[in-house]
């Protein structure tokens, strides 16, 4: 039977705990801001006088075995509160920051910048030492206790589910370490610390050219991941949350093939190949349809809509789709130059691009091209994203205002752009995607210029019941055949 403990502890008992850190936790990312806030609280909760300071609640596993509580839940507060203590010569932080292990360069970082600031905080104000005594007798944690990491990653979701600062991704996370740990409880296992590490740079990814730091998770479950997988199963996709994480939880093998899943015995042989349980003997050449990634980032058997299998397979199938995202949207490459000239001009550079009905469309060509590309690979991805485009953007024409429900609605409602692409059996198949791109648009509401351009340049007929438009358009297209 598995034991809950909750009670309220001072941070001093906490601290004199064996307190471990799991490598699947994310880095410590508070910011200055967020370390000037618990300062000021503290110091604000002393100067009245509170008998009791409640600082927060923290989810503890008791791994037995190893003789550790891990902290699954509350890292960031207790590492701030570490570094507060050893800014005052604290024995017991100082021991307890030696042994705690922060292997992401974000970790480090983080605390060298925030040690900084907290000592000059301290230079700045009176009475520290009546603080740190007030801060480790009179401020307390809500301590949740338990023997089964399952359970401690369930309360984990619980108390995160609802709040503000986690993502919905990283739910996602914690869901299938809880996986992998069923099949290895070390949490220093080298499969982990991996998995961990791609994911975490997959959330900072910096760009060499420009330094600009990207967060690839957010962007593919938002866009290219969730949406996706709804819209190719003709179900309308509106935005991801924490209340849709279901749809990355999928099947559990690491106990052998369940009775409850009788028909999935190709998912079974591929968890088996993957987990190294079975010799990979076929297949490697499916990685060569995308030119120019690295093959060790491509697992061969992903695919968007593909059944979700937990643990590491998930973190491979992660790993797949943040190479593809770099390669089509981030890395300058030759191959895809054309697609990512065409992608800033008509994208990202017109006119009011940055209207949230715009930016709406930018993301629904984002995620039928991303899909086309992952599904046919480079070749048919340059030769058909032109004709996505026209199909996607006449939204644009046609329509005054873009709000988000015609967008989660537009790949069922009007043109199945997604269910295309995903039950496409041939490359021919895809033409019915040229045959919608020559659509005239028949009432044109909304002039841009740029995608007006487009349009024209492409041979697509735009008609339209309002005078000025009509004007707009007629001279454009002499500028545009003038061109030619």
């Amino acid at each position: 039977m598995n034991e809950l403990k909750v009670k309220v502890q001072s941070i001093d008992e906490l601290l004199k705990c064996s307190l471990s850190i799991p490598s699947y936790q994310r880095p410590y990312r508070w910011t200055k801001l967020s370390v000037l806030q618990l300062l000021e609280d503290i110091n604000t909760a002393y100067k009245i006088k509170k008998c009791e300071y409640r600082v927060g609640s923290v989810i503890i596993y008791n791994d037995e075995k190893n003789k550790t509580l891990e902290i699954v839940d509350g890292q960031q507060r207790i590492t701030t509160i570490l570094l507060l203590l050893k800014s005052q010569k604290n024995n017991v932080a100082n021991h307890l920051l030696n042994l705690l292990e922060y292997n992401h360069i974000d970790s480090k970082s983080n605390i060298i910048t925030n040690y900084d600031f907290i000592n000059q905080w301290f230079q700045d104000n009176k009475d520290c030492a009546i603080l740190i005594q007030y801060l480790l007798e009179k401020c307390t944690f809500v301590v949740i206790e338990t023997r089964d990491l399952s359970g401690a990653f369930q309360m984990f979701d619980s108390q995160n589910g609802r709040g503000k600062e986690l993502e919905a991704y990283n739910l996602i996370k914690a869901y299938h370490m809880q996986e992998m740990y069923q099949i290895n409880s070390n949490h220093n296992d080298p499969q982990k610390r991996s998995c961990d590490k791609r994911w975490e740079d997959a959330v900072h990814f910096k760009t060499e050219d420009d330094n600009v730091i990207t967060d690839i998770l957010r962007k593919l479950f938002n866009e290219q991941l969730y949406r996706t997988r709804l819209w190719s199963r003709e179900s309308p996709a509106y935005q991801f949350s924490k209340n849709k994480i279901n749809e990355f939880k999928g099947l559990s093998f690491s106990k052998g093939l369940p009775d409850y899943f009788p028909f999935q015995y190709v998912l079974y042989l591929e968890y088996l190949i993957k987990e190294e349980k079975i010799s990979e003997t076929t297949a490697l050449s499916f990685k060569q349809r995308y030119n120019t990634i690295e093959n060790n980032e491509i697992d061969v058997f992903a695919q968007i809509n593909q059944q979700i299998i937990n643990g590491k397979s998930f973190f491979d199938y992660i790993e797949t789709y943040v190479a593809l995202y770099k390669e089509i949207f981030l890395i300058e490459n030759k191959t895809l130059r054309e697609f990512r000239d065409f992608y800033k001009k008509y994208c990202c550079d017109y006119n009011k691009h940055t209207r949230v009905g715009d930016i709406y469309l930018k993301e629904l060509f984002k995620s039928a091209v991303f899909l086309i590309y992952d599904k046919f690979g480079t070749d048919i991805f340059l030769k058909y994203y032109k004709a996505i485009y026209s199909i996607v953007y006449r939204l644009r024409l046609e329509k005054q205002k873009i709000q988000y429900s015609s967008i989660a609605k537009y790949p069922i409602d009007n043109y199945q752009i997604f269910h295309v692409i995903q039950y496409a059996k041939k490359v021919s198949d895809l033409n019915i995607l040229i045959d919608w791109k020559n659509i005239a648009v028949n009432d044109c509401r909304h002039y841009t210029e740029t995608i007006v351009e487009f349009f024209i340049s492409s041979g697509i007929e735009i008609r339209s019941n309002d005078e000025k438009n009509r004007k707009n358009i007629k001279k454009l297209m002499n500028e545009v055949n003038k061109t030619v």
